[in-house]
């Protein structure tokens, strides 16, 4: 009742005393009878009731107001202490402001990481495409930050059992996912390791090297190193059937649909000026917990479908251009003939990741600055590359889906009908999918219509007609060293396509545009006459090189005169029309 008569605005006040008192002396210093009896004769004057109250309590608002800030100490202490609570913040090109855990850059700032800086994302793409210059250190950062991001966006859909720990897990495993690229990134491991035939796999040596920068500084238990590896290779056969979901963020063995995509693709397109034919955003956002793995919407299949379509594309025009192939062949034979000083082979034999950790991209200028004489041939490739005088595509066989099983035979059968020419001639195959060899990703996407009903595998009738037929090609591809030979080089490997019947069966052999211009003079006249005949024109034969000036120029007089007379047969011939009257 007292309460009540009192301002509203010194209720707040009373309350606070009341509260800090209780709280100092638990067991009760004055009883709530003697409490009222003292506030019997309490005015409603504000100031009069807050001098009454510090004289009631005296001593014991004191000793609250010491307990509260202690606690208060203690809070703090408490939060700076989780590493969960501080970030750092990146400015990114491609996702903006990136917030990441202060504990990340434990891994970040160690010279093993800070080694991605000079290993180019793209390879030798960069002498083709100038804006391709970004390296597998944004990468790996850009990658860990969409793996939180969809993390806490799964924990608040309902799913509390997600830690910060566990987000934390897997930013880790997001940020070491490329730590065991060589120089040049994939052509390392797609020409000279296959070149060297040492087995070699860029994410066991990620683990490997992720291990290294555990032990240094200390912060993951063994339990925990064991499931980010996991997470890296995408092996979640040891992962709770409930929580497999966290193995399908950063490495989706299952599907593809992954963060590692996600950002390359983006980044890829934003570096090279190249349009990104889906939206990552909206899966993310559209993506929930079902079964205990990654389900999407319904709604989202074709904009699956078009992350498939777009990654194949990459490969196809961009990732394997054909001067990007012959830049890479020539910088991968150059680091092979300077084996002798690089000892890259005893690195690969000998497991020596330390050492490995310090080959970089700048192992061209490495080569460049020798004086060696054992170095020169390898000297003398890199400045062919510098004047622009790369080893040329000849020709390419494509090869379906149906003989893709055929690839390797018709290489080995191609290589042994041209080796006659001698080290002129470089075969090489390429392949292009949509991640899963032969089989199309999308049935293994789960898709749900509604959040309370169970989920579905994906079926034609999602996205109907648009879904194509195959999800494979390879090609067979040869390359000249020499110019002067590329002519030699196409009427051989024509013969032996025709020989062997891929020409028909598997496909046509395309001429790179150099041998085009090539062609004799027999064949351009050839098919000049085959122009003239199709076309049922016989006058332009009389464009040919052997008839003279004046032959042509009667010829044109000619098609005038003729011009004349049609013109004059078609006024006689004209008929007005009759009125009606």
């Amino acid at each position: 009742e007292r309460r009540c008569k009192m301002p509203k605005k010194n209720h707040k006040l009373l309350d606070q005393r009341l509260n800090q008192a209780f709280e100092a002396d638990p067991n009760g210093v004055l009883s709530f009878a003697e409490i009222m009896t003292q506030l019997k004769d309490l005015s409603e004057d504000p100031a009069n009731v807050n001098n009454r109250l510090l004289a009631l309590f005296g001593s014991l608002s004191k000793l609250s107001e010491d307990t509260w800030r202690l606690k208060k100490r203690q809070t703090n202490a408490k939060r700076t202490k989780d590493p969960t609570k501080k970030k750092k913040i990146i400015n990114d090109p491609v996702h903006g402001l990136i917030k990441l855990n202060t504990e990340l850059f434990h891994f970040i700032d160690s010279s093993i990481f800070q080694r991605l800086r000079e290993l180019k994302q793209l390879g030798g793409m960069y002498f083709v495409f100038p804006g391709a210059s970004h390296n597998r250190f944004e990468h790996c950062i850009g990658t860990c930050f969409l793996a939180g991001k969809w993390m806490r966006k799964l924990r608040k859909q309902g799913h509390p059992e997600i830690t910060d720990r566990d987000v934390f897990l897997v930013e880790v495993a997001a940020l070491c996912h490329d730590l065991g690229h060589g120089p040049f990134s994939h052509m390392f491991e797609d020409i000279i390791i296959r070149q060297t035939e040492i087995p070699w796999d860029h994410e066991e040596v990620s683990c490997e090297l992720f291990r290294i920068i555990n032990a240094d500084v200390k912060l993951l238990t063994d339990d925990e190193v064991e499931m980010v590896v996991s997470m890296i290779t995408g092996d979640d056969s040891k992962a709770d059937p409930d929580r497999r979901y966290m193995w399908q963020i950063v490495h989706n063995r299952k599907n593809s649909i992954d963060v590692d995509k996600f950002d390359y693709m983006r980044r890829d397109c934003y570096s090279a000026n190249l349009p990104l034919g889906y939206d990552f955003k909206r899966i993310m956002e559209h993506s929930c917990i079902k079964k205990g793995e990654i389900a999407f919407h319904a709604k989202e299949a074709f904009n699956i479908l078009a992350m498939f379509q777009t990654r194949f594309s990459l490969h196809k025009q961009v990732y394997s251009h054909k001067v990007v192939k012959g830049i890479e062949l020539m910088l991968s034979e150059a680091m092979l003939l300077a084996e002798s000083h690089l000892k890259i082979k005893e690195i690969l034999e000998t497991r020596d990741y330390r050492r490995y950790a310090l080959l970089t991209d700048s192992i061209v200028r490495e080569i460049e600055r020798s004086t060696s004489n054992r170095l020169q041939p390898s000297r003398d490739l890199l400045n062919r590359i510098h004047r622009r005088e790369i080893y040329q595509f000849v020709a390419e066989v494509p090869i379906t889906s149906d003989h893709t099983h055929r690839a390797d035979i018709l290489q080995k059968e191609a290589e042994k009908y041209l080796e006659n020419l001698g080290d002129d001639v470089i075969m090489t195959r390429v392949k292009f999918n949509y991640t899963m060899a032969k089989e199309n990703p999308m049935t293994r996407v789960l898709f749900y219509r509604n959040i309370q009903e169970d989920p579905t595998y994906f079926s034609a009738s999602m996205i109907s007609a648009s879904m194509p037929s195959a999800f494979e090609e390879a090609h067979l591809r040869v390359f000249s060293k020499n110019p002067e030979k590329i002519d030699e080089i196409y009427a051989k490997f024509h013969s032996w396509a025709q020989s062997q019947g891929v020409v028909g069966q598997l496909g046509k052999v395309t001429k790179s545009p150099k041998v085009v211009e090539k062609l004799s003079e027999e064949e351009r006249r050839l098919k000049v006459e085959m122009e003239a005949k199709h076309s049922g024109d016989e006058e332009m034969l009389l464009n040919d090189e052997h008839h003279s000036d004046g032959e042509v120029q009667s010829s044109q007089e000619g098609k005038s005169d003729q011009k004349k007379k049609n013109r004059k047969k078609r006024k006689l011939t004209f008929t007005p029309k009759q009125s009606s009257t």
